[in-house]
């Protein structure tokens, strides 16, 4: 018995279609695209309210960047770096960020963000092969000069058919003309109660057997715009609903096990979703991928009888566990041109 048709509609990148309507995909592509005789900018720079759609189109544009339809003679990056300042709150921790991408064992403990900004530029201009940079949920934080100096200044030292891609609500360039001639610059309107009711009617058709009542999607927008999440917080939102519609509807049924009713009406706890994690990375594998994790939680939480988190909520869980030092998790260029994220258990010190 469950309320869904198709549960992976909340993972499918809507929020990138709608920002590509927005910008317009031929648009977006010809600004990427190198001059006859040149080269493709070094950097781009994706700005907008929160909820506007950045990430997703920055993840969209990672992926083009490294299969260029335009150019055959470029070369594949060899690395993708990704750093997420919505999981860094100071620039320590967001400059060790990337010094994991090479050992994820990495803290950082010693060296000054100075001389983290100076290890990194030196070790980006190092590389081999072309590599592909991307900052995303950039914001404007407070004592946070190093971190951009030392992405900013290297720029034109970075590995030639190299890009730094920028996402989220802060231009770090603004003040340096020097580097704002090397990159592109997009700007995404926040999307407004009518373009997010619109999308979430389709997702909800194609999401529920039987979709929500029109008033209650027009309750999410209205929250969603006046949240400032947008669109990917009211998809959030409608999924979340689901679940707690779903577990409502369950809880009116008593499944017989072994000649006892067993409830399916039990709240999620948050320590039962970190323990799923533990266990679905102990008894598979030490490492999976983000998808193959999310199925094995729900998995476990539906040998439980309990209705299964949302993925969002499920990749929440891993970025706190990730900051807490419990998982480690790496994201590289994965097929098709998209990204795959494996998250790790980290080991025990000896």
């Amino acid at each position: 018995m469950t309320l869904w048709k198709d549960r992976n509609t909340f993972t499918r990148e809507w929020g990138t279609r709608e920002a590509l309507r927005r910008v317009a995909k031929d648009e977006l592509y010809r600004r990427l695209a190198p001059p006859p005789g040149g080269t493709s900018p070094r950097g781009v720079v994706l700005t907008g309210a929160p909820g506007s759609g950045t990430s997703r189109l920055g993840r969209r544009i990672v992926a083009v960047l490294s299969h260029p339809p335009w150019n055959q003679g470029r070369r594949i990056p060899r690395h993708l770096f990704r750093v997420d300042l919505r999981e860094s709150s100071h620039e320590h921790a967001a400059l060790v960020q990337f010094f994991r991408h090479f050992d994820e064992s990495f803290l950082g403990s010693g060296y000054s963000s100075s001389a983290l900004s100076e290890l990194l530029r030196r070790r980006l201009r190092s590389e081999e092969g072309p590599v592909l940079v991307w900052v995303d949920n950039a914001r404007d934080l407070p004592n946070f000069s190093n971190f951009w100096h030392g992405l900013l200044s290297g720029l034109e030292e970075l590995p030639e058919g190299s890009t730094l891609v920028i996402s989220g609500s802060f231009d770090p360039t603004a003040g340096v003309p020097s580097v704002r001639a090397l990159v592109q610059r997009i700007e995404l309107p926040a999307p407004g109660p009518e373009e997010i009711l619109d999308l979430l009617r389709e997702i909800a058709r194609e999401g529920f057997v039987v979709p929500p009542e029109e008033e209650v999607l027009k309750v999410i927008a209205l929250r969603a715009r006046s949240a400032g999440i947008g669109l990917e917080g009211a998809i959030e939102m409608l999924e979340e609903a689901g679940v707690r519609a779903e577990e409502r509807s369950l809880a009116r049924v008593s499944i017989s096990e072994v000649g006892r009713p067993r409830g399916i009406d039990r709240r999620r706890d948050p320590r039962q979703v970190a323990a799923a994690i533990l266990q679905s990375l102990s008894d598979r594998a030490p490492s999976l991928e983000i998808g193959v994790l999310q199925r094995s939680v729900g998995e476990w939480f539906g040998r439980e009888g309990i209705g299964p988190p949302s993925p969002s909520l499920i990749r929440r869980h891993v970025g706190m566990m990730e900051r807490a030092g419990v998982l480690t998790r790496t994201i590289s260029l994965g097929g098709n041109g998209g990204t795959r994220s494996v998250v790790r258990l980290r080991s025990p010190p000896a």
